[in-house]
């Protein structure tokens, strides 16, 4: 595994921490927050792995790992652990100041828009009419981690039609537990999500990979 300190380094983990928790360009150099990204080389490791906070020195850290490969190795899929945006807020609280975080996350399925657009933005104003053809399925909502961890199939081809889909489990800070039962530490405030990998969407778009 590697792991990747660095305020900002835009890795799958740090780019979808910010657009699920939608956090604003410039809000963690402003809090003094760092990213701590690890990003692992097997899946075991990184099933095992939790994503947490540190309040001094004000980390927070985040997991990632690239599921599934291309025949080429272009990585097609990928995972990540991030922290919740009400999670983010309540360990750094803002002051005076606006708040570090959206009190509730976005879902998978905008990560994918927002990859989608910037694909096309790579990929010139011929893509667009590809990209407008490209259906984003509505999250694959995970209750546990039996039902987050096992494969999945986040892109195919029907009837000429690509569709895109994650896997998103969202566990709040807040979350309404069992009395008496105490989770094991880093499950609250946590969002674990499974997305097409940006560079495999970018082909799509591109018309560099076919389903």
């Amino acid at each position: 595994m590697t792991t990747n300190p660095g305020a900002d380094a835009r890795t799958y983990a740090s780019d979808v921490q910010h657009l699920l928790a939608r956090i604003e360009p410039g809000a963690l150099d402003r809090a003094k927050v760092s990213l701590k990204v690890t990003t692992h080389a097997d899946f075991t490791s990184f099933v095992k792995s939790k994503a947490g906070v540190d309040e001094e020195p004000r980390v927070v850290r985040i997991e990632e790992f690239v599921t599934q490969r291309d025949d080429a190795g272009r990585p097609t899929q990928v995972r990540a652990k991030v922290k919740t945006g009400e999670a983010l807020n309540q360990h750094f609280p803002a002051g005076d100041g606006p708040a570090l975080a959206a009190q509730r996350d976005l879902t998978g399925a905008d990560v994918i828009g927002v990859w989608i657009a910037r694909a096309v933005d790579a990929a010139g104003p011929e893509s667009k009419a590809v990209a407008e053809r490209i259906v984003i399925e509505p999250d694959s909502m995970a209750a546990a981690g039996q039902d987050w961890v096992p494969e999945f199939t986040s892109a195919w081809a029907e009837d000429g039609v690509v569709h895109l889909q994650s896997r998103s489990m969202f566990i709040a800070s807040t979350h309404p537990l069992p009395e008496g039962f105490v989770p094991p530490p880093g499950v609250l405030g946590v969002h674990y999500v499974a997305l097409p990998a940006p560079e495999f969407i970018e082909a799509i778009v591109s018309g560099d990979a076919v389903l």
